[in-house]
């Protein structure tokens, strides 16, 4: 890897090409947390890896079910694989890789009781699929998630990731920016000009934020019900606590990300 890539990847300000010129960013969320699944509070857009491994375990799968097929006599002629269809694969790669996810080959294939036909746990309508086990191996890679996040629909998708991030504490606060070695003026919050602009105070702290907050309380017939909450975090985490009725809970989870959005 050469000394100009590895800047880029730890500098926590980089430069991305605009048509012809270089523009500096902020990387405000670690690739990870975006492959990560939904499940454990990342974004789900799943990584490259685990997808090749979930195609790879698929073609074993039709390799060991049917051999009957033109291809599957095609691939073990060619290959000279006999009955050892392992050997299709490297060794090193899949394998291996399966196991340092935390994965076995057992979990995802293995033969019934009565050894007659191949069973898998990820299998569907007597396929194998594919987004089954790669959300799978996607969790198996992230196994600590930092609390539940609800993707709620009732909502923008901006306006959504911007609750996502800010429960991450990765919005352009000012005490952020500064850690990030943004030039700020002053750290303190412009608002009540006392308290330094972190993503809770902004969101949550601030007293033109509590008052909006209280306002929403009164509409909504939740009376302190959020502002004894001092975290972003606490905020969303409400929403389990509160009511017992699963409509009701769905429209106070899209109108609090729609005050967060806003604010």
């Amino acid at each position: 890897m050469s000394e100009e890539k590895v800047r880029h990847l730890l500098a926590p300000i980089g430069e991305v090409a605009v048509g012809k010129d270089l523009v500096h960013v902020i990387h405000w969320v670690a690739w990870e947390k975006i492959t990560a699944p939904k499940q454990v509070d990342g974004m789900g857009l799943g990584s490259l890896r685990t997808l090749n491994l979930a195609l790879l375990s698929k073609w074993l799968w039709k390799l060991k079910v049917d051999l009957t097929h033109l291809w599957a006599r095609i691939v073990t002629a060619i290959h000279k694989l006999g009955n050892n269809l392992n050997d299709c694969f490297a060794k090193s790669s899949k394998n291996g890789a399966m196991e340092k996810l935390g994965l076995s080959k057992r979990e995802v294939m293995k033969l019934a009781n009565s050894n007659d036909r191949w069973i898998s746990d990820f299998e569907e309508e007597g396929e194998l699929s594919v987004a089954l086990l790669r959300t799978r191996l996607d969790r198996a890679s992230h196994p600590v998630p930092d609390g539940e996040f609800t993707w709620s629909n009732a909502v923008p998708k901006k306006a959504a990731c911007f609750v996502w991030r800010a429960k991450q504490n990765r919005i352009p606060s000012k005490v952020a920016l500064i850690k990030r070695g943004a030039h700020v003026n002053a750290i303190t919050c412009d608002v009540c000009q006392v308290i330094d602009e972190t993503t809770d105070h902004l969101l949550i702290e601030c007293p033109v934020a509590k008052e909006v907050w209280s306002k929403v309380e009164q509409w909504c017939g939740i009376a302190n019900f959020i502002l004894e909450c001092t975290t972003v975090k606490e905020v969303l985490a409400k929403d389990r606590k509160w009511g017992n009725c699963p409509k009701e809970k769905k429209i106070v989870e899209a109108i609090k990300y729609g005050t967060v959005w806003c604010l």
